[in-house]
């Protein structure tokens, strides 16, 4: 038995009217964003598609399951990271996905080409990764693809994952704990802990992450947070990174290059 319900309003020769869409064909797919004209943005762009419709949006992850009547009813879920400035949706995904029905896939979206975020996502289990700032057109690759049992992810992420992929090659990653003095930054006068949480916000931890690491309560990750951004001038973590890394770049490579030296 074919379903069908009155979801979108289409217009033809300036005449809107309610168009029916057969259930049983089409990809259904949900959102959660924080950003209200980006998630409109995505919902009529997903609309426009013949075979894909949005079935339900979002601001945030208790609001999607309020929501979702039905865990069955949804075929992809994209879901932003950072949903708000506390909230990592990859610290949720896993019991997000426990929650959906076992044939539904989420692709994660986010503005940002962090490679933490990408090793993170698909680690607890997502299908897709997709970056906001590339074409659109991505975006619907990326839903059909997951639906068809496939993974996507947007080309200027899967470079992070080439070391991963070469024999003989291992990815290591930064040490907070162990960074040392960074060249550059003397004259900012910071502390270890301000340092250790600087980097740690720059490969994607959450507040809450970060507490638990370095033992701290989140409240005191806050206060560190906001001399941090006095210090160096910035109003949120990606400034803060594009200042940060190319500076520990710089440093962990003057090491490289007096270990093979000695």
């Amino acid at each position: 038995m074919q379903h069908f319900i009155p979801s979108r309003i289409c217009a033809f020769q300036g005449v809107r009217y309610i168009c029916e869409i057969n259930l049983s064909t089409i990809i259904r797919v949900g959102i959660i964003d924080d950003d209200p004209r980006l998630l409109d943005s995505m919902e009529r762009f997903i609309n426009a598609q013949e075979d894909i419709s949005c079935m339900l949006k979002a601001s945030s992850i208790g609001q999607f399951f309020e929501g979702l009547n039905d865990p069955s009813r949804l075929d992809v879920v994209l879901v932003d990271v950072e949903l708000g400035e506390q909230v990592d949706s990859l610290q949720h995904l896993e019991k997000l996905l426990s929650i959906l029905d076992l044939r539904t896939k989420c692709i994660i979206i986010t503005g940002h080409n962090n490679p933490d975020y990408v090793r993170r996502a698909f680690q607890k289990g997502a299908s897709g990764f997709c970056l906001k700032g590339s074409d659109p057109e991505n975006m619907i690759e990326a839903i059909r693809s997951v639906h068809r049992g496939g993974v996507f992810m947007s080309p200027e992420a899967a470079v992070h994952l080439l070391p991963l992929l070469r024999k003989g090659d291992t990815v290591e990653p930064i040490n907070p704990d162990d960074i040392g003095n960074v060249p550059g930054l003397e004259h900012l006068d910071l502390k270890k802990r301000e340092l250790q949480i600087a980097v740690r916000l720059i490969e994607g931890r959450s507040y809450q992450d970060i507490a638990d690491e370095i033992f701290l309560s989140i409240n005191t990750v806050r206060h560190y947070v906001k001399s941090i951004y006095r210090k160096f001038g910035v109003a949120n973590k990606v400034q803060l990174g594009r200042i940060i890394r190319p500076l520990l770049k710089d440093r962990d490579t003057r090491l490289e290059l007096r270990r093979h030296k000695d």
